[in-house]
C-alpha cells in the first residue's frame, strides 16, 4: 500500500494538471516518501513558486467547490478536534479543524477535490466535516502553531 505523502503526492499532482500546473503536477509525482512529515500541496507549491497562479488557483478552486477561503489566521486551530485526527494526515495533508456549527464541523484543506481524503477526516472525527479552502501560507501559519517543533520546509 502507498504511504500517506505517496498518496497526496498523487491526488496533488492531479490537481496541479487540472490546473494547468505541469511542472508543479511533475514536481509533486517526484516527491521522496522518506517518512519526514511535510506538506503535500498543488497550492502550497504554486504560492513559493508562482503566487500569482496560486491566487488564481485558490479562485479557481473556491468556485468549481463552492468553498470560499477562509481567514483562518482569525480563527484558533480546535485542539480537541486535532487530537482525534492522526498527526500525519494533519501534516501532510494540511487540515486544519477550526469552527463547529451545530453537528457539522468546518475543516480548512487545500484539497478540497479529495474524496478520499474527506471521508478519512469525516471517519476519523466521526462526524459531518464540511472542508474550506484557505491560503497555504494561513494553513502553514496554523500547522507551526499546532506544531511549533516543526521548522522544516514544505512542499
Amino acid at each position: 500500500p502507498m504511504g500517506l505523502v505517496a498518496t497526496a503526492a498523487e491526488s496533488e499532482a492531479k490537481l496541479a494538471a487540472e490546473l494547468g500546473e505541469a511542472a508543479t503536477a511533475e514536481q509533486l509525482k517526484a516527491l521522496p516518501d522518506n517518512g519526514r512529515f511535510l506538506l503535500v500541496s498543488a497550492l502550497s507549491s504554486l504560492e513559493k513558486e508562482k503566487p500569482e497562479a496560486c491566487e488564481k488557483a485558490l479562485a479557481t478552486l473556491a468556485d468549481k467547490y463552492a468553498m470560499p477561503p477562509v481567514p483562518l489566521d482569525a480563527f484558533e486551530p480546535d485542539k480537541a478536534l486535532l487530537k482525534k485526527l492522526p498527526e500525519e494526515l494533519v501534516r501532510v495533508r494540511g487540515i486544519v479543524p477550526f469552527a463547529r456549527l451545530g453537528d457539522l464541523l468546518l475543516v480548512v484543506t487545500l484539497s478540497p477535490h479529495d474524496a478520499h481524503l474527506l471521508k478519512a477526516v469525516t471517519d476519523a472525527l466521526d462526524q459531518k466535516v464540511r472542508f474550506y479552502l484557505a491560503e497555504p501560507r494561513l494553513v502553514e501559519a496554523a500547522l507551526q502553531k499546532i506544531y511549533p517543533e516543526t521548522k522544516e520546509t514544505n512542499a
